[in-house]
């Protein structure tokens, strides 16, 4: 960062970081997108079925009943 605001100034840093912050939502939203939990929902699945296929494949973290409990759950992994 320090660098940054020699180069480009404080607006000029401001403007990169909210580029960059832009950019790694884009890519947790194609990446997050397609969960198999989420795809398997999508085909008709029901929750439980889904849920245990998508962990068979490999996924670990599951939504929750809140998003305070499903954030939480995500913290302490």
């Amino acid at each position: 960062m320090p660098t940054a605001l020699a180069a480009w100034g404080l607006l000029g840093t401001y403007v990169a970081w909210t580029a960059l912050l832009l950019l790694g939502t884009l890519v947790f939203y194609a990446l997050g997108y397609g969960a198999p939990y989420f795809q398997l929902l999508r085909l008709g699945l029901s929750r439980e079925e889904a849920k245990a296929q998508a962990r068979a494949l490999g996924q670990e973290l599951f939504p929750a009943g809140s998003l305070v409990e499903t954030l939480a759950r995500s913290a302490a992994k």
